[in-house]
């Protein structure tokens, strides 16, 4: 995974407001909200969420210990099945060590330990080009957890509002490399660039010179996202590409 960087001053300024309510390093990333069927809108690309996560490219971290917690989560997630990968969720009162279930715990612990933090907050805020996915801030803290959670019974709407803002800054920013089609290897690198020619009203015979790929091969790419989108026409395609973060309007 390659973490994307803010610039010095967005850093300084994001890491001054989310210390208000005790947390001391955040990352953002593009979620599915359902972790058993994430990409259910696209029909062909549904599996669950763990086949997706190895294959992360980009994450947004703060700082080189949230990208560290972020690799090491999500290498321990994609080998876990999906049940336990709920359980194991920074959502779960797992994290705050109220779970009966011992053998979770242990892991949890240690996973807490191994990478300096003692609770997580996830928050999730919807995005309107495609409803099935969030702008996800995941929020750090070493600080005693029961009562940084505890503070976010009085102080959450107000962080939730400050994150919104941020949310759509960012969207504006690195949805393009955070989209889950292109963040997570669904759509090959050669697909993507084609469908981004095609939107630029470039002719096949000038894609397959521009990317020395054969006109039959620049076709067959073009009909295999056809197909994985459901639709007939390129012009529905590059909807859906504008739509899916993989062609910019």
């Amino acid at each position: 995974m390659e973490s994307l960087k803010f610039n010095p001053s967005d850093a300084s300024t994001i890491k001054a407001m989310i210390n208000q309510y005790g947390f001391d390093s955040m990352c953002y990333v593009i979620r599915p909200h359902d972790l058993n069927n994430p990409l259910s809108m696209i029909k062909k690309l549904s599996k669950p969420f763990n086949q997706y996560v190895k294959n992360e490219k980009y994450a947004l971290c703060l700082d080189e210990r949230s990208k560290l917690i972020r690799q090491h989560y999500y290498s321990f997630l994609a080998t876990k099945s999906i049940d336990e990968m709920i359980k194991l969720s920074p959502y779960s009162s797992f994290w705050t060590g109220h779970s009966n279930v011992e053998s979770m715990q242990k892991i949890v612990a240690q996973f807490k330990n191994a990478n300096n933090f003692n609770c997580s907050l996830h928050v999730r805020l919807p995005l309107d080009e495609v409803p099935e996915w969030s702008g996800t801030f995941i929020l750090f803290s070493d600080q005693e957890a029961q009562s940084t959670l505890a503070s976010m019974k009085d102080n959450y709407k107000q962080l939730e509002t400050q994150l919104m803002l941020l949310n759509y800054q960012l969207l504006n920013q690195y949805y393009y490399q955070l989209t889950p089609l292109i963040n997570y290897a669904c759509i090959s690198e050669k697909s993507s660039e084609i469908l981004s020619l095609l939107s630029e009203d470039v002719c096949i015979d000038d894609i397959s010179n521009t990317l020395h790929i054969s006109a039959r091969g620049v076709g067959y790419h073009i009909d295999r996202l056809k197909d994985l989108f459901e639709v007939k026409t390129r012009a529905a395609l590059i909807k859906q590409g504008i739509k899916y973060g993989i062609v910019k309007p």
